[in-house]
């Protein structure tokens, strides 16, 4: 049983559907996927789910130079790539740190490449009009953003403000696009197959605890969330139960 942080190495490969030119175009019955944080543990398995599915994926990461808090660099490569039908913001970094040992050092980072970060990318996606009719926005937060261990109150801040950011983009698109943030914790068990309803949908919104075992049944549970069109402005709480009792 581990936490799920995004910034993690993950040993899957990265299938070969990457996208880096902006003369490069979609065929236009092919769905397009944006992932960030491509080389942490979600995002890989993000990237293999969608070459799973048929899907084209753009990849963004840090570790390739692509900051996305740098807004300027940010609005130019969005205006270069083709419209997507699905946004996985799968990018985030994690310190533990106590309040009184905290700098301005550490507020940047932890701030800025988890809640600025997304709101940089959105404010592109918006701007140039990158969002295909019904696309699909995913934010990852963290169950630490309600139920935080001590020293990570920097982190507990930048999640909870990522759900508060995502809420005020469902509102703002009003239907024509979509968004979901994904409050994720403790992860176990073993999961064979993972079938989401209605039911479902209304349970993880209770914040019933689901045993999600690994980021590919995330990644999988994503892909189905993104076939649910009126599922908008939720915070699904994907835990098993496990992280209350141990914080």
């Amino acid at each position: 049983m581990a936490e799920l942080i995004n910034d993690t190495p993950f040993k899957m490969p990265v299938p070969p559907i990457i996208a880096k030119s902006s003369a490069w175009r979609l065929i236009a019955d092919v769905k397009h996927v944006l992932i960030t944080g491509a080389y942490g543990n979600l995002g890989q398995a993000c990237m293999v789910e969608a070459g799973q599915q048929g899907w084209h994926a753009t990849a963004i990461s840090r570790r390739t130079g692509q900051d996305l808090t740098n807004w300027p660099a940010t609005d130019h490569l969005v205006s270069n790539y083709d419209s997507f039908d699905l946004v996985i913001m799968a990018h985030g970094t994690h310190r533990i740190i106590s309040a009184k040992a905290t700098t301005k050092s550490d507020y940047d980072y932890v701030l800025d490449n988890n809640l600025e970060a997304s709101v940089a990318l959105t404010s592109a996606l918006l701007k140039y009009d990158k969002l295909r009719s019904g696309a699909l926005v995913v934010y990852c937060s963290s169950i630490q953003a309600t139920h935080t261990r001590a020293q990570r109150a920097l982190y507990a801040a930048a999640k909870a403000g990522t759900e508060g950011f995502m809420r005020g983009i469902a509102a703002e698109l009003a239907g024509a696009a979509r968004t979901v943030c994904l409050r994720m914790g403790q992860l176990q068990g073993q999961m064979q197959h993972i079938k989401l309803d209605t039911a479902e949908i209304a349970r993880l919104q209770q914040r019933c605890y689901t045993p999600w075992s690994s980021t590919a049944d995330i990644a999988r549970l994503i892909w189905q969330l993104y076939e649910q069109p009126a599922l908008t402005g939720a915070c699904l709480e994907l835990d098993s139960g496990q992280s209350r009792n141990v914080w």
